[in-house]
């Protein structure tokens, strides 16, 4: 019981490191190869339209950045809400 309110803090700060790992990787174009959706390959591929149009690129990137903020944010509110003391290795 004591360990839990830490794995759920750690967990919601694992998944946005994750998230943003697998959009880089995916931008890099090692990660799923297309028809797959994937953020950093719509990243990847909205560099081409970026002369005529933002919005390519825009939405993917704002969609990456707005998931791992609220990732961030949920963590530090849960490590608020259970008092649990800074012991998670922060990247």
């Amino acid at each position: 019981p004591q360990v839990t309110p830490l794995l759920l803090v750690a967990a919601a700060w694992r998944s946005g490191l994750v998230l943003a790992s697998l959009a880089g990787r995916s931008y890099l174009g090692l990660g799923p190869q297309p028809p797959t959706p994937e953020w950093g390959a719509m990243l990847h591929e909205g560099r081409v339209h970026l002369g005529r149009s933002l919005w390519p690129t825009l939405a993917p990137g704002l969609a990456i950045t707005l998931t791992v903020g609220a990732c961030v944010l949920i963590a530090e509110g849960l490590k608020d809400l259970f008092r649990v003391r800074a012991t998670i290795e922060e990247d």
